[in-house]
């Protein structure tokens, strides 16, 4: 079998490799930019000059932006590790440039250099969220000789959301970072507690000539074997084939698509403690396509949870970012299988803004044969000083089901939000009526209204044990339409600290009273969090949780304690790891009760990752928990993934996925398969 597969990948390879295009020529003529020489400390912010800045030069051709840095290597300096694409480095030396390409977008395209010439690209929205998932065809050269740090950079225009004519007005922010130190420095004085001014006070550059655009179009097929040893079965058929489709068009749009999208090459979630929740435990999104790129589409989890398409057909996503205005439409349908319907979802988005002012419109559906639901999505911000923020959010929702009433809701919530660079404070009101529906989201409770304030206060220093302190308080309430009575409020405080000597500490208290099967409940939560990251090679992380918790299935309050240790680091610049177990003990629970809840059990997760290079790596992991319930005793997860980009943007995959139940003292495997996954990019 193993013989089979090999041979498949070969002759894919060879295919592929026929098929490749060669690379166009590069245009040589560059025109001068800028030249940056002062930066200036933004973390520690006291905007002292950097005693020995890095150097950047900016220039451009009809095809790239380029960038130059030169940085004299006087302290002590941090290489890192090797990583694949987009894979955080930790607290490693880097030079950072970001993009601005429309600053009433309140947007930024981030590009990093590290010494061992590690990839990272991202994207930085308004509110200062980092997407990783964004992706360019960005390259450098790293190169460090007699004490001094190269970096050469080129950015493809063809990447970047470009709209207007000449001349661009675009700004700049160039960094570095220095690891040891732990301090960053900018070629501006700013820091994101300036808010959207973030964006708009960054270095102004301009590009005076037009910015040639030629049709970007990329192709990466795939195909993929599949070996399940549970039934003795090698699958290889038309399921096994895909495609992935990117064209842009226009320097402002991109066009996505992908048949039969596979995602076998996903590792397994964590084992985390979801044996005493009110609702379904919702995991963030890890497939590429439903998460890369910039959101277009301005809506959370609870409106477009993209998780509920479990196997799609196809997938489609049109995106346009100009000077005034966004949109998006994305359109996919799932398989019909045992665990999924052939239901069809679609979202149509708008957003028109300028830089004090802006409004996402946005439409949903989720339908099949049997019924179907609407959902119109509005959300104005408006900026009416430097920081004060106002947004609010409405959603109206239409829900049709054969042999059913129709049914109208919606659900709206508006707010206030303070910032400041020490102090913020955001206040919301919300509501909700019975019949508001959204099934290409999810909706935990419905029939109700609230409110809710937070509060931060942050202080750094200068000269003490610890760096800076923030201080947080939150609560809320929520309430029924009907009766007025209260069915959860909540308070918290949470203090946290970063010292001077490589560690971070936190206490948090919670208090909380609830409605649940006709009676109030209140329970208490106390947690106490430490985090050490001096070394490489370990750095720690401590969690201990003493708390009086309202348990959902026997309809009590029981009092439990939580443990978490964390380790990670790096070995060397191949080996990095990362660890986590979990300990949780219930105390007092009713002897009848034990048969279906545990009172003592275990979670742990780890990873181990052996990177030979940037574009080569072997990451292998073990889950596991022993929860028992009933006659399950526990389970073990493992899978072992090799991921090669043999060229830019080409992959091959290769791995093992196995999952066992422990039941009535013997192993039962759920999951026993072994894969090989090539693409190819055109």
């Amino acid at each position: 079998m193993i013989k089979k597969m090999f041979i498949v990948a070969g002759m894919l390879y060879i295919i592929f490799g026929l098929l490749a295009q060669s690379a166009s020529a590069q245009d040589a003529n560059r025109h001068s930019v800028i030249q940056i020489q002062s930066l200036y400390r933004c973390d520690p912010p006291d905007s002292a000059l950097s005693p020995n800045p890095a150097t950047f030069t900016v220039s451009y051709d009809q095809k790239y932006l380029y960038v130059d840095a030169v940085k004299s290597i006087t302290e002590p300096f941090e290489k890192g590790h090797f990583t694949t694409e987009d894979k955080w480095l930790g607290e490693t030396d880097y030079l950072r440039i970001q993009l601005i390409t429309d600053p009433n977008s309140y947007s930024a395209y981030l590009f990093y250099a590290f010494p061992l010439g590690n990839r990272y690209d991202a994207m930085r929205n308004r509110d200062h969220e980092i997407d990783a998932y964004w992706d360019s065809f960005y390259s450098y050269t790293s190169t460090i000789k007699n004490g001094t740090w190269h970096v050469s950079m080129k950015i493809p225009f063809k990447d970047l959301r470009i709209s207007g004519n000449a001349p661009y007005q675009w700004n700049i922010i160039a960094s570095h970072y220095n690891a040891r130190a732990r301090e960053v420095y900018s070629d501006r004085f700013l820091t994101t507690e300036a808010g959207y001014d973030y964006f708009r006070l960054a270095t102004p550059i301009t590009i005076p000539t037009e910015i040639s655009h030629s049709i970007s179009l990329y192709l990466r097929p795939y195909v993929i074997a599949k070996y399940n040893t549970l039934d003795d079965e090698m699958t290889f058929d038309e399921e096994n084939l895909g495609i992935d489709f990117s064209l842009k068009p226009t320097s402002s749009s991109l066009l996505k698509a992908s048949v039969n999208p596979d995602f076998t090459d996903v590792p397994m979630d964590d084992q985390d403690d979801i044996y005493n929740l009110k609702y379904v435990k919702r995991y963030d999104e890890n497939r590429y396509f439903f998460i890369d790129d910039d959101n277009y589409f301005g809506v959370d989890p609870e409106i477009f949870y993209s998780r509920n398409i479990l196997q799609p057909q196809y997938a489609l996503r049109y995106t346009i970012k100009e000077q005034k205005y966004s949109f998006g439409a994305l359109f996919t349908q799932d398989k019909n299988t045992s665990e999924s319907n052939d239901d069809t979802y679609g979202i149509i988005a708008f957003k028109p803004y300028n830089s004090r002012y802006s409004c996402q419109i946005t439409g949903l559906t989720r339908f099949n044969s049997d019924t179907h639901n609407e959902l119109l999505h509005l959300n104005p911000t408006a900026r009416l000083s430097r920081h004060l923020y106002l947004d609010a959010d409405f959603n109206y929702s239409y829900k049709d089901t054969k042999g059913e009433k129709e049914q109208t809701g919606y659900y709206s919530f508006g707010g206030m939000h303070w910032l400041d660079r020490d102090f913020t404070l955001s206040a919301q009101v919300t509501q909700m009526s019975k019949d508001y529906q959204a099934d290409m989201g999810y909706i935990e409770e419905t029939n109700l209204y609230g409110w809710s304030i937070t509060a931060t206060k942050s202080k750094r220093f200068r000269r003490s044990l610890f760096k800076e302190m923030e201080l947080t308080f939150g609560t809320y309430d929520m309430l029924d339409n009907d009766t007025s009575a209260s069915r959860k409020t909540a308070s918290n405080l949470r203090w946290e600290a970063e010292t001077r000597i490589h560690s971070n500490l936190g206490l948090e208290g919670v208090h909380t009273r609830e409605l649940y099967e006709g009676r109030y409940f209140e329970h208490n939560d106390l947690t106490a969090d430490f985090y050490w990251h001096q070394l490489r090679a370990l750095k720690l992380r401590l969690n201990a949780s003493y708390a009086s918790s309202l348990n959902y299935y026997l309809c009590d309050v029981y009092d439990n304690f939580s443990q978490h240790i964390g380790l990670e680091g790096e070995f060397s610049r191949y080996i990095s790891y990362k660890t986590d177990i979990n300990h949780i003990t219930y105390y007092d629970l009713p002897q009848f009760s034990k048969a279906y809840f545990d009172n003592d059990y275990w979670l742990g997760n780890l990873d181990l990752t052996l990177n030979l290079s940037n574009r080569l790596s072997f990451t292998n992991g073990v889950r596991y928990n022993n929860y028992q319930r009933f006659s399950n005793e526990q389970y073990i997860g493992y899978y072992c993934n090799l991921r090669w980009e043999y060229r830019p943007g080409s992959y091959l995959f290769a791995g093992y996925k196995l999952s066992e139940d422990e039941i009535d003292n013997s192993f039962v495997k759920s999951l026993n398969q072994t894969y090989l996954k090539i693409t190819y990019l055109y």
